[in-house]
């Protein structure tokens, strides 16, 4: 190794037979075997955290990319088809990005102090944990039907309150429906809901896990490899 490292011993002639060790480090030979010892292991538990700092921060920048151009690959199909109960479809595309613009990871110059971030909008932690949303304004959720839509899924106007000349009535299966007349025809733009329960189907933390002993492996064998060099 680059460090120049051993263990020797050499024996004496005659009766009383004497064995010396000695430990050899950087080109220093220590008679006293256990100081010598401590002094490569401080040498090394310096390499040791120093590598393991930079590697760490290395891959776990990497991982946490790789997570987030999953979550593309994963809910990257257009509106409507992309919907499932696993998937989101892309609209205007703002939630994927924002996860992917999210990734930050803190240095450190020891290893258990490097952190790393990811997240997104506000709204896909529902995505991701599921919930139930309900009013917080307003008497009820209104949920956009596809006139309200553009063909990418995004809304054509910023709200409800933004359509022009609209009314509220109970269709005969018991729905409130915001809607409108187009050509004496009405067309429905929203439902009125007073909860929508959302599925957990983000799947960013699934993301994560599964990629995680991947993470570790290279990380270790990194690490051990640039302990080597620093010998």
């Amino acid at each position: 190794m680059a460090s120049n490292s051993y263990i020797g011993g050499g024996k004496a002639s005659g009766k009383n037979k004497k064995t010396t060790i000695t430990f050899t480090f950087r080109n220093r030979r220590w008679k006293d075997i256990g100081r010598g010892l401590d002094a490569f292991a401080k040498s090394h538990k310096t390499a040791y955290k120093a590598v393991g700092a930079k590697v760490i921060a290395d891959h776990l920048g990497r991982y946490l990319r790789t997570a987030a151009r999953a979550m593309q690959m994963r809910h990257g199909r257009p509106y409507p088809t992309g919907t499932s109960a696993q998937t989101l479809s892309v609209r205007s595309g703002l939630g994927m990005r924002s996860i992917a613009d999210s990734v930050r990871v803190k240095t450190s110059n020891t290893p258990d102090k490097v952190m790393g971030f990811i997240g997104g909008m506000s709204y896909l932690k529902t995505h991701e944990f599921g919930g139930v949303l309900r009013p917080v304004r307003a008497s009820a959720l209104t949920v956009p039907l596809p006139p309200a839509l553009k063909a990418d899924g995004t809304p054509k106007r910023e709200s409800a309150r933004h359509w022009p000349n609209t009314f509220i009535y109970t269709s005969k299966n018991g729905h409130r429906l915001i809607a409108h007349l187009v050509d004496d025809q009405l067309e429905n733009l929203y439902v009125l809901k007073d909860e929508v329960r959302i599925p957990p189907r983000l799947g960013l933390h699934d993301t994560l896990i599964s990629h995680k002993t991947t993470f570790i492996d290279r990380v270790m064998l990194d690490w051990y490899r640039g302990v080597l060099r620093k010998m």
